[in-house]
């Protein structure tokens, strides 16, 4: 019981640790990726002639979507650990990979769009870098997605593996999440090109003031990647520390004797290593 003690107010130590800034550095990020989706709107609607699954402007679904579903939704939920980091394990990870399925489909939308666009004007598919980022930026995400969704929800891998799997799990998203922003300043200086490429044909002169608003969409997209970035830094802080790093040495060690003790009902654990390995299995669980 000392064990669980000692681990239980470790783990009071490490909520109270916890940053009490952390929901204003949230509640900006969100007016940030509220800011990016509402400009992006606004430069579509209002100066690139609005959003419509028909002729030219089909093509400005596809910019709207991929700002929603791979700049703020999968924003959303990298975050997702930070701000719910006291609930319930399984109900933080249900959210998560839901925000992702939806930043996924939001995102396909996108992809169909653009690619429907190119079919019905005649040109050709990827043809710039941009176009294939975007492409490496959607498989990696699913990939991620895919196996997250196998190891740490169904059918879900031994706590050993999960352990060691969650570092790369965290690294590869976050890269994902900062490939997607700068695909998409990609895509925003290839309109901007191709903008200024006919305007620049036009001997009279000078472009509509809304003709280069590209610059101010991308500079909104540049900060909510880099919120996003500064918050991702630290998203391991909840399993750092001796007892973390104590309860799933313990957990790899004395897996297989827990699981057969749970299942046949012998006891092949002495009642104190039973409760210490119930109290770090518990602990472990927070962590991954």
């Amino acid at each position: 019981m000392r064990g669980c003690c000692h681990l239980s107010m470790e783990s009071r130590a490490s909520t109270a640790s916890s940053p009490g800034a952390l929901p204003y550095y949230v509640a900006f990020s969100q007016l940030l990726g509220l800011m990016v989706v509402a400009m992006t709107g606004a430069w579509l609607g209002l100066y690139r002639g609005g959003i419509a699954w028909e002729e030219a402007l089909q093509f400005n679904v596809h910019p709207l979507c991929m700002v929603i579903g791979l700049i703020f939704l999968q924003g959303d939920a990298l975050l997702v650990y930070r701000v719910f980091r006291n609930e319930a394990k399984r109900t933080t990870k249900v959210l998560h990979g839901l925000l992702h399925v939806f930043a996924f489909v939001i995102a396909l939308v996108g992809l169909v769009a653009v690619f429907d666009y190119h079919r019905k004007q005649g040109y050709a598919d990827l043809y710039s870098l941009h176009s294939w980022c975007g492409m490496l930026v959607l498989v990696l995400y699913f990939v991620q997605w895919l196996v997250g969704f196998s190891f740490f929800l169904f059918p879900g891998a031994s706590f050993s593996l999960r352990s060691r799997y969650r570092p790369q799990h965290v690294f590869f998203g976050a890269t994902i999440f900062l490939l997607s922003v700068g695909t998409a300043l990609l895509g925003l200086k290839e309109a901007l090109l191709f903008k200024l490429g006919k305007t620049s044909k036009n001997l009279n002169g000078h472009s509509r003031p809304g003709d280069c608003r590209e610059p101010a969409v991308g500079e909104e997209t540049m900060a909510q990647g880099r919120m996003g970035a500064g918050y991702l830094d630290n998203t391991a802080q909840r399993c750092e520390g001796k007892g973390a790093s104590r309860s799933l040495k313990f957990l790899e060690e004395n897996e297989q004797e827990h699981l057969s003790f749970c299942k046949k009902g012998e006891r092949h654990l002495h009642d104190k290593n039973i409760r210490e390995s119930d109290c770090l299995l518990e602990k472990a669980d927070q962590c991954v």
